[in-house]
């Protein structure tokens, strides 16, 4: 199956720029879409979601840490890519 390799800069620089500090992707296979969680809140996900696809033409589904249901469950999301780790 095809997979989507998203531009993990961009995303770190929109989600910055929307008032995002933390910021976690998944790897989608198979899939037309890459899933974004991450601290923005509620109602500037739908600009923050429409400004990754015009930067990078791909289609993202985005989601709020601060007003995610503790029943849904995001394990499938495993790559935190803010706050940039340093080793």
């Amino acid at each position: 199956m095809d997979s989507i390799t998203p531009n993990k800069e961009i995303i770190r620089r929109i989600c910055i720029l929307n008032g995002g500090t933390n910021c976690y992707i998944s790897h989608t296979t198979g899939d037309n879409f890459i899933e974004v969680l991450a601290d923005i809140e509620q109602d500037r996900l739908i600009h923050f979601a429409t400004e990754l696809k015009e930067w990078s033409g791909v289609n993202y589904k985005t989601y709020s840490i601060n007003n995610t249901p503790e029943e849904q469950n995001f394990q499938h999301i495993n790559e935190q890519i803010l706050p940039i780790r340093t080793s």
